[in-house]
């Protein structure tokens, strides 16, 4: 759990936007059977606006695919918040194996006017 603390923005009508990638290493360039380079999870940040912004990867064994984007709902006034980005359920693609090495994953929080860069 990771707390962004007095997070605000000053717009109406304004959302968050969660980007993420799976966990992935890049040490084995290639899974045996039955085993996987990716780690696939739910991210969750809030509050802000209900429903939360909640996104959840599905990465392939290979880790191909591992991006996912998820928005939250639209606050109509300004506002400001302690968000909270929780990660939940991790899980390998196929209850596979997942092969020895050291992962990493991007997440990226945006918060902004909901028709603005994307929003």
């Amino acid at each position: 759990m990771i707390t962004l603390p007095n997070s605000f923005c000053n717009y109406a009508n304004s959302r968050l936007q969660i980007e993420v990638s799976a966990l992935r290493t890049t040490d084995t360039p290639t899974a045996s059977a039955n085993f996987a380079r990716a780690i696939n999870y739910t991210a969750t940040i809030g509050p802000w606006a209900s429903p939360e912004a909640t996104v959840t990867t599905a990465a392939a064994a290979d880790g191909s695919q591992p991006t996912a984007t998820g928005l939250s709902a639209v606050q109509p006034a300004a506002r400001v918040a302690d968000l909270v980005l929780r990660l939940s359920d991790f899980s390998a693609p196929n209850d596979a194996y997942i092969v020895a090495g050291t992962y990493s994953a991007d997440i990226r929080v945006t918060l902004g006017p909901a028709n603005g860069a994307g929003l």
